[in-house]
């Protein structure tokens, strides 16, 4: 799993439960085609590279409007 705004706590916990916490942008080139990957509200093209990248097996993503984002 990978997302910027995990703090310390949020990756402890994740790594208790058997989860492999990376640091971005790691996690892009991570993907395979056992992989499943969620973007929900990217603020970057991240199927876009994902899609160059590998062919995970489940992709779900949800982006937001452009006039919704506040850059």
């Amino acid at each position: 799993m990978q997302d910027p705004a995990y703090t310390d706590l949020d990756k402890g916990a994740l790594r208790l439960e058997g989860v492999k916490v990376l640091e971005d942008p790691r996690a892009f080139v991570e993907v395979d085609e056992a992989s499943v990957v969620v973007a929900i509200y990217p603020i970057i093209p991240a199927m876009d590279v994902i899609a160059d990248v590998a062919r995970p097996a489940v992709i779900v993503c949800h982006r937001l409007p452009e006039e919704e984002i506040e850059w």
